[in-house]
């Protein structure tokens, strides 16, 4: 109960934070140095020299220490760090972060200036299995539900590749990903609707946020209790 209190505090005092997810990157720098790590364990080192992008990043190609040219596709990825700019260091710093620096346990300094930009795979929404690497936007308190950004969430459109820019607009959808399963998709429209579905296998979550009025905006720290509470 005490922890139930505490937590219900922490949600009320953090509320006018609102959106509080890591800023995605929209353009994906090219020619950086890389690393992939594959889903067999396995590392490789490199500078990027193209992407095939679609529905997020659908593979990787970059050229190795020796000169040689490996293409990598996502469903072999488990993860992928690209080196950042200072442009995005800087931006990971930026005000609509201030949710993740106040909620995230992890030292949230370390990870808004490490020197790569991760991206994470991903299995898309549908029947079909389609994989892809997505950019983290809760890193700290994803043990059980990971956000992604949505490819299609931008007026803007999809991810590129260049000088890398980011989106100053508002998300009005997520991907996630619970348990490692199969992405869904979390929209601004039916997020009061969705949320029993999202967390309802928690009853202290529901219990935090019964009566209250659901947002959207808040969803980083939707997230964030069901790390804190629900998360043994």
């Amino acid at each position: 109960m005490i922890r139930l209190i505490i937590l219900l505090f922490l949600a009320v005092g953090t509320a006018a934070s609102g959106q509080g997810f890591i800023t995605p990157v929209e353009e994906v720098p090219h020619a950086n140095a890389c690393y992939v790590l594959k889903t067999d364990g396995s590392r490789i080192e490199g500078k990027v020299r193209s992407y095939d992008i679609g529905e997020g990043i659908k593979a990787v190609t970059l050229t190795q220490a020796n000169g040689s040219k490996l293409k990598v596709m996502a469903s072999e990825i488990r993860e992928f760090g690209v080196k950042s700019t200072g442009l995005v260091k800087m931006e990971l710093m930026a005000e609509s972060t201030e949710t993740v620096r106040k909620l995230s346990k992890a030292n949230f300094e370390e990870i808004a200036n490490r020197e790569y930009i991760i991206y994470q795979q991903a299995l898309m929404p549908g029947k079909k299995d389609k994989y892809a690497l997505l950019q983290l936007l809760n890193p700290g308190f994803d043990s059980v539900i990971k956000v992604f950004q949505d490819p299609w969430a931008n007026e803007t459109g999809g991810l590129t590749f260049g000088a890398a820019s980011l989106t100053g607009e508002e998300d009005r959808s997520y991907l996630y990903v619970k348990n490692n399963e199969r992405a869904f998709k979390v929209k601004k429209g039916s997020y009061k609707k969705d949320f029993a579905d999202i967390y309802g296998d928690c009853l202290r979550i529901m219990e935090i946020y019964q009566g209250e009025k659901l947002k959207f905006r808040d969803a980083a720290q939707h997230v964030w209790i069901y790390d804190q509470a629900c998360v043994e």
